[in-house]
């Protein structure tokens, strides 16, 4: 599912996604980057938050609707996040549902 990761000594806030993700997830990863956002104290309070999808089994559209929850989650608190690692299926899913102006990918 994810791990919640703050390396760096706090200054850079990363949310890990990986395995399979499924519908009961969606909502255990959206509570996680709640926390993760209450819980910081960054010195830079509207930098995007790296969501490392490297090791996501599998992706689907379901694994696309999580990661536009998380966005809608971050931008509730006027941040976003910045996918990391993804694969090229995934890369094409957020394009096929016309998401890749909303999903920032590093590539």
């Amino acid at each position: 599912m994810g791990d919640v990761q703050q390396p760096n000594g706090g200054t850079t806030l990363a949310l890990v996604v990986a395995g399979v993700v499924d519908d009961q997830a969606i909502e255990a990863l959206c509570a996680r980057l709640r926390r993760l956002l209450a819980d910081d104290c960054s010195a830079a309070p509207g930098a995007p938050v790296t969501c490392d999808v490297g090791n996501v089994a599998a992706p689907d559209l379901v694994t696309v609707n999580a990661l536009a929850r998380l966005q809608l989650v971050a931008e509730r608190r006027g941040r976003s996040i910045r996918l990391q690692q993804p694969s090229p299926v995934l890369v094409e899913l957020i394009r096929f549902v016309g998401l890749e102006d909303v999903l920032q990918v590093d590539l």
